[in-house]
């Protein structure tokens, strides 16, 4: 079966047929993985999709490409592949390297200082550059330039996250200086 056959719509129920064939296999997984990042138009979107929902459901295919999916992202132009790949690694920041973590840095930077990306890419890399943010909390500082920077130019709906953001990290920031001094 060609990956185009599994990947015809865009549709959740298609979606959960690609996730339900990969089941736990990961021949199968690494076929779709290689498919998503060949980053071709409306594939790479599906493709990544499914990826994204096998990989929440077993986390164990995505652990071994986890380095090779992050050291591409400055590669990727589809925004649905983008965003898909953003979304698993919101939830999974934690689990990643210091060096996975210093790429993931930038790359979200990038995203989120790029007027061009979309909100939903914009508000997955913040969230992501705030989990980094708070296993390396000298970069707090750093974040809230970033996004200070990035409001004048937002959307309504990036402001209102971009305030909410804000008002966490001056709060921790405050928190920490108040701990310092005694």
């Amino acid at each position: 079966m060609e990956l185009e056959d599994l990947l015809v719509d865009s549709s959740k129920i298609t979606a959960d047929m690609a996730v339900h064939t990969i089941g736990e296999d990961p021949v199968l997984f690494q076929k779709v993985l290689d498919f998503a990042l060949e980053d071709r138009d409306v594939f790479a979107q599906r493709a990544s999709r499914v990826i994204q929902l096998s990989a929440t459901k077993y986390p164990f295919l995505i652990k071994p490409h986890l380095n090779n999916i992050i050291t591409s992202f400055p590669e990727f132009r589809n925004g649905g592949l983008k965003r898909n790949m953003l979304r698993y690694l919101s939830k999974h920041t934690k689990e990643l390297t210091e060096e996975q973590h210093g790429i993931l840095f930038d790359v979200c930077y990038m995203f989120l200082m790029n007027s061009e990306e979309k909100p939903s890419i914009i508000v997955y890399s913040m969230d992501i550059l705030y989990d980094i943010s708070n296993q390396y909390p000298d970069l707090k500082n750093e974040l809230i330039s970033c996004i200070e920077n990035k409001m004048p130019t937002a959307s309504a709906g990036i402001k209102s996250r971009s305030k909410k953001m804000l008002k966490k990290l001056y709060d921790e920031i405050e928190v920490r200086s108040k701990k310092s001094e005694v």
